[in-house]
């Protein structure tokens, strides 16, 4: 579901109280925070933590295997994958002809620092993917050949265009709400 920054906006207005207005009286003020951008700026730290932190069935992964550049490097088993602009997460890897599950990691992990000897990284029975930064992938699946792993589908979670919010509507319910 694509939302709109206005949409949002009155969501976040909602559960924090600050509307709907009362109309059946006036009041006036001279001074007072700006409340949308207050709200915006909150609605921006919500949205992305939610991106790069949230359960994947609250967001919309597209797949960007055919946006992104694979080049194999010859002196160690890995494939490097520049992932397209915009990428916040990759949520799925999937090798062609390797019905294994690709593990997914951050750069830092254990598991991801296996990766760095060709004794102890991934392969064909136990692919790994590491993702470097939120454009880079290397990817460990090489064949006991040492021919490298093709990827079938590469999912990743990405920034919809300024103004408008992509999500599921279950999402909504991670707001904070400010209790009376």
């Amino acid at each position: 579901m694509l939302i709109s920054h206005e949409s949002m906006l009155a969501q976040w207005k909602l559960r924090r109280y600050v509307e709907p207005l009362r109309s059946d009286c006036t009041v006036v003020r001279s001074d007072g925070a700006d409340t949308d951008s207050l709200l915006t700026m909150e609605i921006r730290d919500w949205y992305l933590d939610l991106l790069d932190h949230g359960p994947v069935e609250m967001l919309s992964p597209v797949d960007v295997t055919d946006e992104s550049a694979v080049r194999c490097r010859g002196d160690f088993p890995v494939v490097e994958v520049t992932l397209p602009e915009g990428c916040r997460r990759v949520t799925e890897v999937r090798l062609r002809d390797n019905h294994r599950r690709v593990v997914v990691t951050t750069a830092g992990t254990p598991l991801a620092m296996l990766q760095e000897s060709e004794f102890s990284c991934g392969g064909e029975m136990s692919p790994v993917a590491v993702v470097i930064s939120p454009r880079r992938l290397n990817l460990y699946g090489h064949d006991s050949s040492g021919n490298p792993p093709e990827i079938e589908r590469l999912l990743a979670v990405r920034l919809p265009p300024d103004g408008f919010y992509e999500l599921d509507e279950r999402a909504l319910s991670t707001i904070k709400t400010v209790e009376l």
